[in-house]
């Protein structure tokens, strides 16, 4: 990429040749595209099925701490 540079090419000519070769997964912010869904959506399940996990975790810790008071 430096040599594009070095050679002329403009910031968006470099870009381009970058994205043709490796896709839009190298950008920092790729475009909002079905391609690259996994990268805007993922974060955001992986943070959502945490949290989940988390309160499944401890709802089910508390009740196992209980001791049964049955007659």
């Amino acid at each position: 990429m430096r040599d594009r540079l070095k050679a002329g090419d403009s910031d968006d000519k470099v870009m381009e040749f970058v994205t043709d070769r490796y896709g839009d997964y190298v950008l920092l912010r790729p475009p909002f595209k079905a391609t690259t869904l996994v990268l805007w959506i993922g974060p955001f399940a992986v943070l959502l099925l945490g949290a989940v996990g988390t309160f499944l975790f401890l709802r089910g810790g508390r009740s196992r701490r209980r001791p049964d008071t049955a007659p």
